[in-house]
């Protein structure tokens, strides 16, 4: 019976609680990183796509796009409004100039609808996020809505692999005991 409690405690298991951007995505990128793209691979496409930044901050309504070039060239719009950069692979991670300021970023997770760039500050701010999600899966849902949706994408395949575990173990305890 322990053994089903298990499965089934792993396969309800919730996203715990989280009060801000940061605590939610240090709560979920260790579960999703291992489904990352790689951001190199020349297939992957995350360049030309209109990237939506989503924040925790109740004053942030701005409506602002980061487009990624295939040249290297950046898009930084703000509310219709176009700010112009570079961005470059370097050093283990991504840098973005925009004017005088270099930016370095470390690849949080990316797939097809999310991309989370990491910057790591100083001890006493912890971690920031740049989280940017397609136009089309923000509309009108919250950056905790889709916390939470990366986090089911997680639960997703955990539920998916302890089915067919046990689809196996009934199997085998079919197989066993049928020849006897």
């Amino acid at each position: 019976m322990k053994v089903l409690e298990f499965f089934k405690n792993q396969i309800q298991n919730d996203l715990p609680s989280f009060d801000n951007l940061s605590e939610g995505l240090e709560l979920v990128l260790p579960q999703i990183q291992k489904h990352s793209k790689s951001l190199e691979d020349e297939e992957i496409e995350f360049r030309n796509k209109k990237w939506r930044e989503l924040r925790d901050d109740i004053n942030f309504v701005e409506r602002v796009l980061h487009v990624f070039k295939p040249d290297g060239s950046y898009l930084h719009i703000v509310d219709g409004n176009i700010y112009t950069g570079k961005w470059e692979f370097s050093l283990g991670g991504m840098i973005i100039q925009m004017g005088d300021r270099h930016e370095f970023f470390e690849i949080g997770f990316y797939n097809d609808d999310f991309f989370i760039l990491e910057k790591n500050c100083s001890s006493v701010q912890g971690k920031s996020y740049l989280f940017l999600s397609r136009e089309s899966i923000v509309q009108h849902r919250d950056w905790s809505e889709l916390v939470e949706q990366l986090y089911e994408m997680h639960r997703g395949h955990v539920q998916y692999l302890y089915i067919i575990l046990v689809v196996i173990a009934i199997t085998i305890m079919v197989l066993f005991f049928s020849f006897y």
